[in-house]
Order: C-alpha cells, then sequence, then structure tokens
C-alpha cells in the first residue's frame, strides 16, 4: 500500500537562535533611551524582554510611568538606529548556515519565525548572509499577535502548508518556546541567547541544547514524519 510522507518543516526564532545579535540590540535600545533622556536599561533588564514585540520591549526598558508618546519616541528612534549600531555588531552562529544548507539538501523545510518586522528580517539576514538558506519567512508585523501567542507560527505553519505535529521550532528565549508551545509545535530551546537552559525547559522546551551543531542529534530523535495512507 502506498505511502506519502510529508515534508518537516524546521522553524527557527532569528536573534539570539540563527544570528548572535542580542548585543546589538542591548545597544540600539541603550541608546534610542539615553537619546530621549532616560536612563541607559541594563543589560540584565533588557536580555530577558528580546523576542517581545518591540513597543513591548521598550516599555518594559523604560522608567514606570512612561507616557505611550515618550515609548513611541523611542521606539522610533530605535528603528531609525537600529542598521546604524545593532546590525554591523551581528553575525551568524557558528554552523547555522551549514546546517541550514545541509536540511534543505535533505529535503526539509526552512523557515524563520521571528517578531521582527519581515523588512528588518530580511536585512539582518542578508547582512549575515542567510538569504540562501531559508525557504520561509515570517515576522512579527504580519500578525495581530506578537511572541508569546501563537500567530506567527500559525502563519508559518499556513503559508508552508504543514501540520503542527510534523514541525519544530527552535528558540533561545522563553517567548519563543511560550509560542510554540501554543502553536502546538515541538519546542526546542537553544541555550546560547536570551534564556538560560533552566527557564527554557520551565517554560516547555521538550529538549535543550547549548550549541547549534546539537540539534542534529535532536531532531533525529524527536522527529516522526506522519504516515498517510
Amino acid at each position: 500500500m502506498a505511502t506519502h510522507l510529508p515534508r518537516r518543516w524546521r522553524f527557527f526564532d532569528l536573534d539570539g537562535t540563527l544570528v548572535d545579535s542580542l548585543g546589538g540590540i542591548r545597544a540600539t535600545c541603550r541608546a534610542a533611551c539615553a537619546r530621549h533622556g532616560f536612563p541607559e536599561p541594563s543589560e540584565e533588564t533588557i536580555t530577558p524582554l528580546i523576542g517581545l514585540p518591540l513597543p513591548q520591549m521598550i516599555r518594559r526598558s523604560l522608567p514606570e510611568g512612561t507616557t505611550d508618546t515618550a515609548v513611541a519616541e523611542v521606539v522610533v528612534t530605535y528603528q531609525a538606529t537600529f542598521d546604524e549600531i545593532a546590525l554591523p555588531m551581528t553575525r551568524a552562529f557558528a554552523d547555522v548556515a551549514k546546517a541550514l544548507r545541509a536540511w534543505r539538501r535533505a529535503g526539509v523545510g526552512i523557515g524563520v519565525a521571528t517578531g521582527k518586522n519581515v523588512t528588518v528580517a530580511r536585512r539582518v539576514i542578508a547582512h549575515c548572509q542567510l538569504s540562501t538558506t531559508i525557504d520561509l519567512l515570517v515576522g512579527g508585523d504580519e500578525v495581530a499577535r506578537g511572541k508569546p501567542a501563537p500567530d506567527i507560527v500559525d502563519l508559518a505553519l499556513t503559508r508552508a502548508g504543514a501540520r503542527a505535529d510534523n514541525a519544530v521550532l527552535v528558540g533561545d528565549s522563553v517567548h519563543d518556546i511560550a509560542m510554540a508551545v501554543a502553536a502546538r509545535v515541538a519546542p526546542i530551546g537553544i541555550a546560547h541567547g536570551a534564556s538560560t537552559r533552566e527557564a527554557l525547559g520551565t517554560a516547555g522546551a521538550i529538549a535543550v541544547v547549548d550549541r547549534f551543531a546539537d540539534l542534529e542529534a535532536v531532531f533525529k530523535r524527536i522527529e516522526e514524519p506522519f504516515r498517510r495512507e
């Protein structure tokens, strides 16, 4: 009896997962806050917020009681200075390009599910020389709700024509893992970004790795493509 093996999909967060960008994000956030006369938020303040929608990250980086107008102004400054400050500091993590190309050659679909604006995400991906390694990109500006809601992954699944039970999402923050859990895709943590190994596990990751190169062993263990008669 003939069987059909559907295409597997592996979705990845961008910042802190595929690309080493957290330092640039923190620097841009601090500069934007300072430009408007606010105290520069600490690394400990900003890092856990990375992955949330930008207005939320900025609001929670500013003093309590900051007006909506002031938050919006800092957001605009952040966006205007991102390419000047953050982009030059951003690099792909070791083994990322090689692994993505190998998986694509094996017939696996590669998607990026990021909270970033799609236009900005494309610039980051191009800067890190990853454009030819990715099949699909979905950004936070394309959905009604950002992380940790499932909307970004839900849209990625729809565009890929994929089922949640035949997809995984790899992320470095608890917001990524919560998004994956909400979207019912297998959540995998990578502990070289915004959240610790312990925090990723507590958020619901079914596996946590320390390096991108360690993902292959996890994929082999957990991916069992469903069969349709």
